[in-house]
């Protein structure tokens, strides 16, 4: 009884040791680490940010219906809803992202919804005579 007590100390204190060698990291030992990439499987990258894309996507639109219903409730013109709306959501992003990212998002969004506007219009002609769809561009 007195060994089997002994060799339990034994591999208790041995445990023990390992656990606190296994915290240090020898100086030899670290010309073997290397560093772990976010580029080492890029279909798994990818595929977190279509899923994450398509949740604010869907997060965006259900916001958006929001803002909608509230512009149509509103006992001011929907242009000052939307003047206003903008404006916290534009002041919420140039706070929280540096001004070069925010600059070129917002020329970016701008020309991308003014293409899509544009397109719109042409391919509703029959509502709008030649010669304003060309002022509009």
């Amino acid at each position: 009884m007195s060994e089997e007590k002994k060799n339990g100390m034994k591999t208790r204190k041995k445990l023990k040791r390992n656990k606190q060698k296994n915290n240090i990291v020898p100086f030899d030992a670290k010309k073997k680490l290397r560093v772990a990439s976010n580029n080492e499987n890029p279909q798994i990258i990818e595929n977190v940010e279509e899923v994450e894309t398509a949740r604010i996507n869907a997060d965006a639109k259900k916001m958006c219906q929001e803002v909608i219903k509230c512009a149509n409730s509103a006992r001011i013109s929907s242009a000052m809803v939307y003047y206003h709306f903008l404006f916290h959501l534009k002041q919420v992003a140039i706070m929280n992202l540096n001004y070069g990212e925010y600059k070129h998002l917002d020329h970016f969004t701008s020309k991308e919804l003014a293409e899509n506007h544009g397109e719109f219009l042409s391919s509703h002609s029959e509502l709008w005579k030649k010669e304003d769809i060309k002022k509009l561009h």
